[in-house]
């Protein structure tokens, strides 16, 4: 990495409690993460994802990096498990991985780094931990509120209208359609009715979680259960852990990593995450994704 590749990564004062910003120097004394032993958990749109073209090219060498280096890669989404099952055999193939913001933890049955437990059902190829509620819960709490707020959930959607929205390709949106616990929202009322919104399903035991473009609806689960469900279920429990992520429903993972990245995007201003390891990215996307990788792994 170059030393103004370095520079695009900084520790920002959005993440922690302290008002000063350092910029990292072009010289890191020491690596801060020993190769063996640590796990990268990230997010995918806005994030290891690009926000408009859904491209993870620009973090090919990070993900060649921790390859080499034995660091898996654990995927922790909103996506659908659908979705997920094609990017993971391309991105992390046999790794565990999170879906619809905590709901389920999907473990291959050829992957090593999670120990066998009751806790785990078997399903197809893979077992599976539940911390969601189904997805017919949801709607069925969210049908009468159809009436006093205006939004659309994914449940009403064709393939080609979410097309329309997300710009996704045919067969992804059919897959991101697909979804077993949880209801994502197209929100068009204000920021005031969806605070009442949140409050009237927390009532009801439901929770919303704002993402890069909906609000999602979901059962009592979120990304840092669910991550650290995994770490405890871990063959060797991992020393060090970071995690990516880009909006709010990555928040509850990033604050239990060891080390969180706040990945700016384009969408939204970057999350404010207090943390004293916290770094904010100036590149946006896979590109800061991958600035962010390098400067972690770095060594003189």
């Amino acid at each position: 990495m170059t030393p103004g590749e370095l520079r695009q990564l900084r520790f920002s004062s959005r993440c922690r409690s302290s008002t000063k910003a350092d910029v990292i120097s072009d010289k890191i004394e020491k690596p801060v993460f020993k190769h063996a032993g640590s796990w990268v958990f990230t997010d995918l749109d806005g994030t290891l994802l690009d926000h408009h073209d859904y491209s993870w090219h620009a973090a090919e060498a990070a993900l060649s990096l921790l390859k080499e280096s034995g660091i898996p890669v654990i995927i922790n989404t909103s996506k659908t498990r659908a979705e997920v099952a094609e990017l993971q055999a391309k991105l992390a193939p046999g790794m565990p991985y999170i879906i619809e913001n905590g709901a389920a933890a999907i473990v291959p049955n050829d992957c090593c780094l999670i120990a066998d437990s009751t806790e785990l059902k078997p399903d197809f190829a893979s077992r599976v931990k539940v911390f969601g509620i189904p997805r017919e819960t949801i709607l069925r709490t969210l049908e009468p509120m159809k009436t006093r707020f205006d939004f659309t959930g994914f449940s009403e959607l064709s393939v080609d209208e979410l097309v329309d929205v997300t710009q996704l390709q045919p067969a992804q949106a059919a897959m991101a359609l697909q979804r077993e616990y949880s209801e994502p929202l197209i929100w068009r009322d204000g920021e005031e009715q969806l605070q009442e919104l949140t409050r009237q399903l927390a009532e009801q035991g439901l929770s919303v979680t704002q993402g890069g473009r909906f609000a999602h609806i979901a059962g009592p689960a979120d990304k840092g259960a669910a991550m650290r469900w995994l770490v405890k279920a871990a063959v060797k429990i991992p020393k060090l852990v970071i995690a990516l992520g880009d909006s709010d429903n990555d928040r509850p993972m990033l604050e239990q990593a060891d080390w969180p990245v706040v990945v700016r995007t384009p969408a939204h201003t970057p999350l404010i995450i207090d943390h004293p390891n916290c770094l904010t990215t100036e590149l946006t996307g896979p590109a800061g994704w991958n600035a962010a990788i390098h400067s972690l792994l770095q060594s003189h």
